[in-house]
């Protein structure tokens, strides 16, 4: 039996995005004034580097850092194009050296969240959007403990495979002052900053009929 390829499901993935508002009788705008929404969204990434000299790999100098980010939203549609709602962010990043154990960074993030968005007359299955965010976070890493605030801005779209559910993709830019005593007693400060592509859905309620 011949393998159904990887291109091929794409493709199938990509008819269907396309297939899937026209089904669904998508001939104006979901969401409006009155509609709820509730929303998730990740991240994984992962990075390696390693450290050369005169073009000869430095022995022990290769690590690598994988990422997570999960992201939890709920909005309420002021109007038509402005939502309000609160946004949850949690953060797990290890880094493995070469040599030497692992270590592991946890980060938690909570605070409001305003979205703009832009409705498109001649495309209103696609709804792009720019938001911002206020934002309090504790971060630990190890026996180390540290807690701050942040804002955020976002851009991205929402793409809508039914009147009540899209698919979303955004770029995030996070950023953090946290400050904390680390195990010696020491009073320490970390600048923390944030750059991520994040995919997801949302579902709707209310709103438009």
């Amino acid at each position: 039996m011949k393998r159904f390829s990887g291109v091929g499901l794409v493709v199938v993935l990509l008819v269907a995005l396309v297939a899937l508002p026209a089904m669904a009788k998508i001939d104006k705008a979901p969401v409006g004034k009155g509609s709820d929404e509730i929303g998730g969204a990740l991240s994984v990434t992962s990075t390696g580097s390693a450290g050369y000299y005169n073009g000869t790999k430095v022995a022990g100098s290769e690590t690598t850092t994988s990422n997570t980010l999960l992201m939890l939203n709920y909005g309420y549609y002021l109007t038509n194009a402005i939502s309000l709602g609160i946004t949850t962010m949690a953060n797990v990043s290890t880094t493995t050296p070469e040599t030497g154990p692992s270590s592991t960074m946890g980060m938690m993030m909570y605070g409001f969240r305003a979205d703009y968005n832009f409705q498109l007359k001649n495309s209103p299955a696609i709804l792009p959007f720019v938001a911002v965010n206020l934002m309090a976070a504790s971060l630990n890493e190890g026996q180390d403990s540290f807690a701050g605030a942040g804002y955020g801005m976002a851009g991205g779209l929402r793409y809508f495979v039914s009147r009540q559910a899209s698919v979303n993709a955004e770029l995030d830019f996070n950023a953090f002052s946290l400050s904390g005593t680390n195990a010696s007693g020491d009073v320490y400060t970390i600048k923390e900053s944030q750059v991520g592509m994040l995919l997801g859905m949302s579902f709707f309620f209310g709103g438009p009929k």
